[in-house]
């Protein structure tokens, strides 16, 4: 059942329709609005600083990052990828691609990524919205009650 809940949050982000405070700013017509991520305000909220860079996030991000990392490690040790943070980037949010240009590599490999990645989504998804709801809580003295009655979409 949790993996249910975990695949429309990978598929958001692998899709781009996972709206990050970047792509709000990019589209709206107030050009007001700043880019820089609402949990720790160091630097823009982009899918890179989301998904691998933010402060706010690191506790619930490094142990399943580091299993990753691992995972991608042992793939660049035996195939063309450089093992970059983009590269990582690209393998958390679909490594089907690895095994289109790799079709010899280890399908369990790929399979644990997988696994890992939609675990590190949902994670940070759930975290940052959490965040998020109790910043909004503070900012605008409102209750949990208030923020599901109106959306907490509406407040922010």
């Amino acid at each position: 059942m949790q993996e249910a809940q975990r695949i429309p949050v990978k598929l958001r982000i692998a899709k781009g329709s996972y709206i990050l405070i970047a792509d709000r700013t990019r589209h709206s017509k107030n050009k007001g609005l700043l880019a820089t991520c609402p949990l720790c305000q160091t630097s823009d909220e982009t899918f890179e600083h989301f998904l691998l860079l933010c402060p706010a996030l690191s506790d619930q991000r490094n142990s399943i990052l580091n299993n990753t990392r691992l995972l991608h490690k042992k793939l660049s040790n035996h195939f063309k990828h450089n093992g970059s943070e983009v590269d990582l980037i690209q393998v958390i949010i679909d490594s089907s691609t690895i095994g289109l240009l790799e079709p010899d590599c280890d399908n369990s490999i790929l399979m644990d990524i997988e696994f890992q990645s939609r675990r590190l989504c949902f994670l940070l998804h759930t975290s940052r919205s959490k965040i998020l709801i109790i910043m909004i809580m503070i900012e605008n003295e409102v209750g949990l009650i208030d923020i599901l009655s109106v959306g907490y979409a509406t407040l922010y």
